[in-house]
């Protein structure tokens, strides 16, 4: 479905899931919130004791004409330890299969670990996500780490800068507090600082949102806008207590999205 979330043009479901929580970000997840409703209404079973994988949403991709970007499981988290591993490939080829129609599918994860791990093994296995494509990820396909703080930050991000992906970004929403990237990013990379062998290639943040919000200060975000040449995205900001979506920051609006 088109979905609300400024940075992407899509949301797709194909795992219906019941995540749970893992770290300070997740207190007021939107999805667990979300979830009862669409339940009541039929869009989810009743019963998610377990992952149910929609064969029907799964190849919907592959019926899209008009290219887009693609926030892969935005209800829940793909890497839940609750997902089994064939359900994970399963969205992984579904990507590799449309990747002539131009679609970017991006999948953010507080697990970075289970993602490293099963990719590298996949690798290691010399899996084929398509044809010619052996032992390597779709190009179509970016992975993300969630990172509400600097613990976060510095726990997911290092595993993330080993994960072979054509690109890896961070998502610091909600933003809990000022995180410093700056080992993490270009320009640190070419100075000889320490990047993991990588360095990211795209930043969102954002402000919490909805009931019991937290408070983010606005130099926090004034402050990333001069971090470095990576593409940095401002979701969303608070503004004499208001929430603003797309906020103007040192003069503009930052929307800056790597190429694909």
């Amino acid at each position: 479905m088109s979905t609300k979330i400024e940075w992407a043009e899509e949301s797709w479901n194909p795992i219906q899931m019941k995540c749970t929580k893992v770290s300070d970000g997740c207190k007021n997840c939107y999805a667990l919130k979300m979830l009862p409703r669409l339940q009541a209404i039929g869009h989810y079973p009743k019963d998610l004791s377990e992952p149910v994988l929609v064969d029907s949403v799964l190849e919907k991709p592959s019926h899209w004409r008009k290219p887009r970007r693609v926030f892969v499981e935005s209800m829940g988290d793909l890497f839940h330890e609750s997902v089994p591993d064939k359900m994970i490939l399963a969205i992984f080829m579904a990507i590799a299969r449309s990747r002539g129609k131009g679609h970017t599918f991006m999948i953010l994860t507080k697990r970075p670990l289970r993602m490293k791990s099963l990719i590298d093994k996949w690798i290691n296995d010399g899996v084929t996500f398509h044809e010619g494509c052996t032992g390597r990820l779709p190009s179509n396909l970016w992975l993300g780490v969630t990172a509400e703080n600097q613990e976060q930050a510095d726990k997911r991000i290092p595993i993330l800068l080993k994960t072979p992906a054509a690109k890896l970004f961070v998502s610091i929403e909600p933003m809990l507090e000022y995180v410093d990237l700056g080992n993490y990013l270009c320009d640190t990379w070419i100075r000889g600082g320490l990047t993991m062998g990588r360095y990211l290639d795209w930043v969102i943040v954002g402000c919490e949102s909805g009931q019991g919000r937290r408070r983010a200060q606005q130099q926090w975000f004034t402050m990333l806008t001069g971090m470095s040449e990576t593409p940095l995205f401002i979701k969303q900001m608070e503004v004499d207590g208001k929430l603003v979506k797309m906020p103007e920051v040192m003069g503009k609006v930052w929307d800056q999205i790597p190429e694909s």
